[in-house]
């Protein structure tokens, strides 16, 4: 893989997650939540989803 395709690979890679959680799940959770209480939920949810992939990876 070039540097170029490495690159793309993690620009995707953010710009996907931030659409994901700060995009779609915030605002869902704004609908319930008052904003901190949603910032709060979604900010946990990334950092597990981001350490059980890690532990399945290494």
């Amino acid at each position: 893989m070039g540097f170029n395709e490495w690159l793309n690979t993690i620009l995707l890679v953010g710009v996907t997650e931030e659409i994901v959680f700060r995009g779609f799940l915030l605002r869902k959770l704004m609908g319930s939540f008052k904003f901190w209480v949603a910032n709060t939920i979604t900010s946990l949810l990334f950092v597990f989803i981001k350490v059980y992939l890690n532990s399945l990876i290494f």
